[in-house]
């Protein structure tokens, strides 16, 4: 099903069904200095979210702020 098209590309939509493997750990947590950052003070915060602007790298800011 195409949803749109951008930059002169079809993109399409579809819904996934996966059967998890509990067997396997691909991905490792979330490291708790990280978490702590996130959901502590809001100085660390700020301090991540200011040398990320400072970074020539948009995509790296925006997940930042979007957590």
């Amino acid at each position: 099903m195409v949803a749109g098209r951008e930059a002169e590309e079809s993109v399409y939509v579809a819904e996934l069904y996966l059967t998890p493997i509990y067997s396997q750990n691909t991905t490792e947590p979330t490291p708790l200095w990280f978490l702590q950052l996130l959901g502590g003070p809001s100085v660390g915060l700020n301090i991540l979210t200011k040398a990320t602007y400072a970074m020539d790298q948009w995509a790296v800011h925006a997940e930042v702020l979007h957590y």
